[in-house]
C-alpha cells in the first residue's frame, strides 16, 4: 500500500481495564463476561493485551458487543459485566461511580499507534516541503496542548462539545503524561499493532520518521518548545 505513518504523538494505549467494585483481584474475573465496544474492534484488542498482563487466558472471560463508553458503564455499574476498559473521559465518569481501575494500558507501557498521522509515500516524495509544513504545524500544536492548558481546554470542551470541566481538566492531564511532544513513531507499537497481519513485510515499510527527524535535526522542536514558554 501506498499509505504510511509519518508522525506518532501517542505511542501508548490510552485505555484503562476498569471493574466492578465487587472484583478484587484477576482471578475473580474468571468465567465473567466483559464489555467491549465492538468485537474485533481497539477495545477488544485493548482487553485481550491486558489479559495477558494480568495472567489470564483469552477464554478466560466472555467478551461481549455493548457499544459506546455511557453504555458499557452503565452495564458496569449494574453487575451486568465485570469489566470494560475505557479511555478518559469515560474512565473519569466510571471512577466517579465507583468503579475500579485495576490496569491502566500506558501505565504497564503497551505501546500501541494511537495517534497518527498518515500520508501517502508519493505525496510525500513529491510534496515533501509542503509535508514538512504540516508538521511543524502539528509539533507546535503538541507544544501548546503541553504548556498552555487553559486555551487546550476551551478547544477540547468545543469540539468535544462536553461542559464538564473537571473531567477535561483530567483528561488533558491523562493524555499529556505519555503524549510524544517529538512525534515520531515507535516500531514496537507498530509491531503490537500489525500482530501476525504483515508477514514478508518490514516494519519500516509501514512508517517513514524522516521528515520528523529532519525537523529535530535543525531544531525546530527545540525552538518551538522554547517560544512558548
Amino acid at each position: 500500500a501506498d499509505t504510511v505513518i509519518i508522525a506518532s504523538s501517542y505511542n501508548l494505549m490510552p485505555y484503562s481495564f476498569v471493574v466492578h467494585s465487587d472484583i478484587h483481584s484477576a482471578a475473580d474475573l474468571k468465567g465473567k463476561r466483559m464489555a467491549v465496544s465492538r468485537l474485533g474492534g481497539i477495545t477488544e484488542f485493548a482487553a485481550r493485551l491486558t489479559f495477558e498482563r494480568l495472567g489470564l487466558g483469552q477464554k478466560d472471560m466472555t467478551l461481549i458487543q455493548a457499544g459506546p463508553d455511557a453504555q458499557r458503564v452503565a452495564a458496569l455499574q449494574s453487575g451486568a459485566v465485570a469489566a470494560t476498559v475505557l479511555a478518559p473521559p469515560g474512565l473519569f465518569v466510571a471512577t466517579s461511580l465507583g468503579l475500579k481501575v485495576m490496569a491502566d494500558l500506558g501505565d504497564l507501557g503497551v505501546k500501541y499507534p494511537s495517534a497518527v498521522m498518515v500520508a501517502r509515500r508519493s505525496y510525500v516524495a513529491q510534496n515533501r516541503a509542503t509535508v514538512k509544513k504540516f508538521l511543524m504545524a502539528f509539533i507546535e500544536g503538541l507544544q501548546v496542548y503541553a504548556q498552555k492548558k487553559d486555551f487546550t481546554l476551551g478547544i477540547m470542551e468545543r469540539y468535544a462539545r462536553l461542559k464538564d470541566r473537571e473531567a477535561m481538566s483530567k483528561s488533558h492531564d491523562y493524555f499529556l503524561k505519555n503524549t510524544t511532544l517529538v512525534p515520531l513513531t515507535d516500531a514496537v507499537a507498530i509491531k503490537n499493532a500489525l500482530a501476525d497481519k504483515a508477514a514478508g513485510r518490514k516494519l519500516e515499510d509501514f512508517f517513514d520518521n524522516s521528515v520528523v527527524q529532519e525537523l529535530i535535526d535543525e531544531g525546530f522542536v527545540e525552538k518551538v518548545s522554547k517560544s512558548l514558554r
